[in-house]
């Protein structure tokens, strides 16, 4: 038994570089999904009756104000339920 207990793997710090490298790979992806919808905007304005370019970049709006949002809901739920040490 006392094996098993010695042999299980130390627990590694996040260190500044790679807290700051995650941080720049989680804000390209936000870029680039936002970049992936943009030359389907006007496709999604038309789907949805939106006639001029100016209202078609609510699209992109609300994809913002819904990512930034769901932050503040799920960020609690993952502080309080998330991994266990």
């Amino acid at each position: 038994m006392s094996s098993s207990l010695a042999s299980a793997p130390a627990k590694k710090e996040l260190g500044f570089v790679e807290f700051v490298c995650l941080i720049a790979l989680m804000m390209a992806l936000n870029a680039l999904a936002i970049d992936s919808m943009l030359p389907a905007l006007p496709h999604i304005g038309a789907d949805l009756n939106v006639a001029t370019d100016n209202d078609r970049q609510w699209v992109v709006t609300s994809y913002l104000l819904g990512f930034g949002g769901a932050q503040l809901f799920y960020g609690p739920l993952a502080d309080r339920f998330g991994r266990k040490p």
